[in-house]
């Protein structure tokens, strides 16, 4: 549902606890039809730790050998060697533990799953800065991407209950007394878990690829702000990168989308039918690569900002298509197709930048009229919301006659 309904890829946890051999490879051939191909190889606890009494665990494989398998697949092989009649293409994340006391046996094991296949890793969650640090130091030869684990805490109890009873896990002095004064106020509780957790996301980020946030007690609201907060640290960051480059030049921008597409050739089943021929905006779901190769076009030709091929993509232009309901994912496949061929081409000295395109619709307020000022901020709105979430370091309002049209795009 993830996927269908908001194009968001689900993290697959696969462990081989649960399943012999014979059901870990129905498993991944069935992942692979119904097209989900991120996942989490790990071995799993012991099935004696939880609350099933009696449960016996499997382990016909290790995590190593799990990847491996995985790995295999993606060739088009089963675990015997036989053609599975076709290739998976399945990304591969590993487990890391860095809350050992031998951090070193721990990177040992990170090397070999790299080794078996492991394509980056995610971590149980960190709660020191200085284990961030000595993490990054010992693992800073390894060019595999690693993930840091971070999750909020909710009290001075979770805070004991995860130093004391999960394994692996030691929270420092200085953490724990901090969720200790805030004493029994819950509010005060989840600010205090949040200031931990957006201090430690700040080191996190400045020295590893990226950010697991982990969800405590399906506490959804403080994963929400976290990850709004990492998307506000981004933005600023990104205008920072900006702003640096104008001190230095005059940026240039892409050209006319409209007039390369015009010249690809297209025909109406490039477009999904004769129902979508003319709806430019919908090739970066029916073609995405001819969208792809305009914007490295741009690129080649020396252009520092590319625009999003979402000129008419609000719900209210899509409509005429039939598509309107289909806005937000129409404008998130567009950016993430222009943020592709931007860092593609990016290097440290000389940065692309991905402009989110928001065109006047097909309506002028002052003189056409055919939607209503607040309408017209609602679409601007999801459109913005869209473009924002697949990373585009600056939205573009063009092309309009109509400053009301303007005023509605720069409100939403």
């Amino acid at each position: 549902l993830l996927k269908q309904r908001l194009d968001m890829r689900s993290l697959i946890h696969i462990t081989c606890r649960d399943r012999n051999l014979i059901g870990l490879q129905s498993h991944l051939m069935g992942l692979d039809t119904l097209g989900l191909s991120d996942v989490l190889a790990i071995t799993g606890d012991p099935s004696k730790i939880g609350d099933f009494p009696g449960a016996t665990s499997v382990y016909d494989l290790t995590s190593f050998d799990l990847i491996s398998l995985i790995k295999q697949f993606n060739e088009g092989l089963s675990y015997s060697g036989k053609p599975l009649g076709k290739k998976t293409n399945f990304s591969v994340a590993a487990a890391f533990n860095p809350n050992v006391r031998h951090i070193d046996k721990a990177v040992k094991r990170l090397e070999k799953k790299i080794a078996c296949g492991a394509d980056y890793f995610i971590s149980q969650p960190v709660y020191s800065e200085e284990q961030l640090i000595k993490i990054h130091e010992e693992t800073r030869h390894l060019e595999t991407p690693i993930y840091i684990g971070v999750m909020p805490l909710t009290s001075s109890r979770n805070a004991e209950f995860i130093h004391n009873e999960i394994p692996g896990i030691k929270l420092p002095d200085s953490i724990r007394e901090k969720m200790a004064l805030a004493g029994n106020d819950k509010q005060k509780q989840a600010e205090e878990g949040l200031a931990i957790a957006r201090s430690l996301l700040d080191a996190a980020c400045d020295l590893f690829n990226g950010i697991y946030l982990i969800t405590p007690f399906l506490r959804s609201d403080l994963t929400a702000e976290l990850t709004a907060y990492i998307i506000r640290k981004k933005r600023r960051r990104q205008m920072s990168n900006i702003n640096d480059q104008l001190k230095k030049k005059i940026l240039v921008l892409d050209g006319a989308m409209g007039t390369m597409i015009q010249d690809a050739g297209l025909s109406a089943a490039d477009f999904g039918g004769e129902a979508y021929e003319g709806c430019n905006e919908f090739l970066s779901i029916t073609a995405p690569h001819v969208i792809q190769g305009i914007h490295e076009a741009y690129l080649e030709a020396k252009a520092d900002i590319i625009e999003t091929n979402t000129f008419g993509a609000t719900r209210l232009v899509l409509d005429e298509y039939d598509l309107g309901h289909r806005a937000y994912e129409v404008n998130l496949a567009s950016v993430k197709l222009a943020k592709a061929a931007a860092e593609k081409f990016s290097t440290p000295k000389w940065p692309r930048f991905v402009a989110g395109a928001m065109g006047p619709t097909t309506k002028t307020l002052s003189v056409t009229g055919g939607t209503t000022f607040d309408e017209l901020i609602d679409n601007y709105e999801e459109q913005a919301r869209a473009l924002i979430t697949g990373g585009a370091d600056l939205l573009l309002l063009e092309t309009s006659q109509d400053m009301l049209n303007v005023k509605a795009g720069f409100i939403g």
